[in-house]
């Protein structure tokens, strides 16, 4: 398990999930937190699981992807994860 899950799993509420990640000490572990969060959420909510086949954190954005996916792809403060639809 991750620290970013780890950090997730130990939070009961989104209250609690904003205080804590307000007590990390720098906006790259803030950022890295949120964007976990983000990818967990849209990969296991209904809505979203039917329209995306794939969500990656920038991290995990294949090489391929960010090059089809133009500037905004390695740039973090644009973008913070990458979703690929799924064909219909």
């Amino acid at each position: 398990m991750s620290r970013e899950d780890r950090f997730i799993a130990t939070c009961t509420s989104w209250s609690e999930f904003w205080e804590q990640t307000k007590k990390l000490s720098s906006k790259g572990e803030k950022g890295a937190v949120f964007e976990r969060l983000t990818q967990l959420y849209l990969q296991t909510t209904p809505e979203y699981q039917s329209e995306l086949e794939h969500v990656w954190t920038l991290r995990e954005v294949p090489p391929a992807d960010r090059t089809a996916r133009g500037p905004y792809a390695d740039h973090e403060t644009r973008l913070s994860f990458a979703a690929s639809a799924i064909d219909a």
